[in-house]
């Protein structure tokens, strides 16, 4: 491996999205996470496109309803009467009159045994006794499966990470995975929550998949690889006109990962590092 690579991956966090990025292609994850290849990404679709502002709109306004701000949609906003709809039904779903701590939009990593982790919740809530529910917002149109959501990557970070990290949030500075729920919900099924509770077991077996995946990464050899096996995965990425010499021609571009882009000010937060 190149010295500017190796250089780059030992300075890296890695977070759901770039696990998620050397899954399906490691030149797209060198590209962005290592060469540092960022752009605005937009659809030429002007419906995509609407509907994946909303989608960011909405998270800043759970965000403010939580911070115990007044969530307000300006009514000159495209899609404001569609936002408010959503925003009245998250306000029913997980009201902020329960009690408890409210973490929006919190972002905590890891530096611990070599293994360099990071995320951004949505929200974080803990209850008295010191339960911890994740909520992840998702408004894309189409309800993933639930086997989806239980493989991917975000449900393993989201999960693995709270476990380890999240000790200075909850009584008695110790997570016990049975007391971590992760929830995704979205605001155009209201009534059709996934809901992942977590065990000691399935930690110690995420702690696998993480590790396993950063050697992966850690290991290769990026100059010898050329584009993914599967060209489904090159037809849906923004780097294609970097392999291909044009656009692609079906990009879709993930809400989470479009998030996961707003890189944080780390001055603000903890880091775990034993």
């Amino acid at each position: 491996m190149e010295e500017r690579y190796r250089a780059r991956l030992k300075e890296l966090y890695f977070s759901q999205a770039s696990l998620s990025a050397f899954r399906a292609c490691p030149r797209k994850f060198r590209y962005r996470y290592i060469d540092g290849l960022f752009w605005p990404r937009r659809y030429e679709d002007p419906e995509k496109q609407a509907a994946l502002e909303r989608g960011q709109a909405f998270h800043t306004l759970a965000q403010r309803y939580y911070a115990g701000l007044r969530p307000v949609v300006p009514e000159d906003l495209p899609g404001a009467e569609k936002l408010t709809e959503w925003l009245l039904a998250l306000q029913a779903y997980a009201p902020r009159t329960r009690a408890g701590t409210y973490l929006p939009e919190q972002h905590i990593r890891m530096d611990r045994d070599g293994l360099r982790l990071q995320a951004k919740y949505d929200l974080i809530h803990i209850d008295p006794a010191g339960k911890v529910t994740i909520y992840d917002w998702k408004t894309e149109a189409v309800l993933p499966q639930r086997a989806y959501l239980q493989a991917s990557l975000q449900t393993v970070v989201y999960l693995f990470l709270f476990v380890e990290a999240g000790g200075p949030y909850v009584p008695g500075g110790q997570v016990r995975p049975e007391d971590v729920t992760l929830v995704y919900w979205n605001p155009q099924y209201p009534d059709s929550a996934f809901t992942f509770g977590y065990t000691g077991a399935r930690h110690r077996q995420y702690a696998k998949v993480i590790r396993q995946l950063v050697e992966n990464i850690l290991a290769f050899d990026y100059e010898a690889f050329t584009v993914a096996a599967d060209e489904r995965v090159c037809n849906a990425c923004e780097y294609h006109p970097i392999c291909f010499g044009h656009r692609a021609p079906g990009e879709e571009i993930e809400e989470d990962e479009l998030l996961e882009e707003e890189l944080p000010d780390w001055d603000d937060t903890p880091e775990i590092p034993y």
